[in-house]
């Protein structure tokens, strides 16, 4: 399970953020207090779902990352597992920052060893 201490940033939190940033904030602090998705918030989701379909088709020889949301810990040592394996283009991958669980969709490993999050 995720420690208390961490947040999970979805996808469809981060678009609703950059639609409304108090949105967000409610998303990951006070979730009884946010209004749900509707409207334009919908179709930004439905948009990214059909994202990673594409980045499937895109990227047939990246490894993919078989997430469980309820069971993040696991993604993260997936993720790892794939980078340490020397995996150039990871879907779905799992990682922490500044305390909070990220899943791209894409991320390219760059000639200096850094990532490249699409």
């Amino acid at each position: 399970m995720n420690p208390p201490h961490q947040k999970h940033l979805s996808k469809s939190s981060f678009m609703a953020g950059l639609d409304c940033p108090r949105k967000l904030w409610q998303l990951l602090w006070d979730r009884s207090s946010a209004t749900p998705f509707g409207g334009m918030s919908q179709l930004i989701m439905e948009m990214g779902t059909r994202f990673g379909v594409l980045a499937h088709q895109l990227y047939p020889g990246a490894t993919l990352i078989n997430i469980d949301f309820r069971n993040l810990d696991q993604a993260l040592l997936d993720t790892e597992a794939a980078i340490n394996s020397g995996a150039s283009t990871i879907l779905e991958a799992c990682f922490v920052y500044d305390h909070f669980r990220v899943v791209s969709d894409v991320v390219e490993r760059q000639a200096d060893g850094s990532w490249h999050l699409i």
